[in-house]
């Protein structure tokens, strides 16, 4: 009994002991406040370098790959320069009586190359084709009747359509609204590239007409700031 009571004793003791004196947790020291201040900046600073960088990406990027330049298309009488195409062009797109078309005043330009010339007509000056989206642009290209073989120039050629849009003619002073564009990296195109210029309030569209084997097709329309 008397060694029992003993430990009982000294159970007593320990755990009296260890709730008196509790474990001590290691408090660290607070960071030094030049230290918190140069965390703080270096965090502001991140954030303004990840949004100049989102910024950049958003508009300075589309700027210089939309910036595009090339010939400007040069625009003549078309009943002086391409009649026979322009009788096409009138059977093709308007309604008017033949002895009214002599009397109409439109504009073509052509543009050469590797397959043969595009003739565009510019039907800006004709009120029967124009409308709130624009007035009547049109491109014509000479197509095989027949393909044979070995492409000759005793084949018999036809003109067929290719290309309509509506385009707004006002636009900044020496600015084209129209102009041949050859990529760099096509070289070698069997008709030439057509960019249209259209002004949008202080901005300029860019259309990018590409040929596409059988007819013009556009290939893609941004926004420039930097013109």
């Amino acid at each position: 009994m008397t060694q029992l009571s003993s430990m009982e004793n000294t159970s007593e003791l320990i755990v009296s002991d260890a709730m008196s004196h509790p474990t001590d947790q290691t408090t660290l020291p607070p960071p030094p406040y030049w230290l918190m201040r140069f965390a703080l900046w270096f965090r502001i600073g991140f954030a303004c370098f990840l949004l100049l960088g989102c910024l950049l990406g958003l508009t300075g990027c589309v700027d210089r790959a939309l910036a595009l330049n090339g010939e400007p298309l040069q625009w003549a009488d078309a009943h002086q320069t391409t009649p026979l195409v322009l009788q096409r062009a009138f059977d093709d797109l308007t309604i008017a009586p033949q002895e009214e078309q002599q009397n109409l005043p439109v504009l073509a330009s052509t543009v050469r190359g590797q397959q043969g010339q595009v003739i565009v007509f510019n039907f800006s000056k004709v009120p029967q084709l124009c409308g709130a989206a624009g007035c009547l642009f049109a491109a014509y290209v000479q197509i095989p009747e027949v393909a044979p073989p070995a492409l000759n120039d005793d084949v018999p050629k036809s003109y067929q359509l290719v290309w309509t849009q509506y385009l707004r003619s006002p636009l900044p002073k020496g600015m084209p609204l129209l102009f041949q564009y050859n990529p760099p990296n096509q070289p070698d195109e069997s008709f030439p590239t057509l960019v249209a210029n259209q002004a949008e309030e202080n901005r300029i569209r860019q259309l990018v007409f590409s040929w596409s084997g059988r007819y013009y097709q556009l290939e893609k329309t941004a926004l420039n700031d930097s013109y």
